[in-house]
């Protein structure tokens, strides 16, 4: 399936997901370009979440301000590990 999509960019969550398409791709021989982010589960977010204040992050990372406050509902449960993996997000497409 992954020819007949030719991606150019697949973003995955964890390292089972980095694992299962790096072996797809190989597989098929496509070559998008690839970014793996640290996997969002509330376990693991609440490991580090304390690390950082959010208002902070918010102010360092305006893109994540902006929809937090376009749509409060989407953090409404686990805030601070939504809004931080929104930033790591943000960081890493960078």
């Amino acid at each position: 399936m992954l020819p007949a999509l030719r991606p150019s960019h697949i973003v995955t969550s964890g390292k089972i997901a980095e694992i299962t398409v790096r072996e797809a791709l190989e597989k098929c021989g496509c070559s998008p370009a690839r970014r793996t982010l640290g996997h969002p589960s509330a376990q693991a977010m609440s490991r580090i979440c304390n690390l950082f204040s959010e208002a902070d992050l918010l102010q360092r990372y305006p893109e994540v301000k902006k929809v937090v406050d376009a749509h409060p509902e989407w953090v409404t449960k686990h805030r601070k590990n939504k809004v931080l993996f929104a930033c790591h997000a943000v960081s890493a497409a960078s």
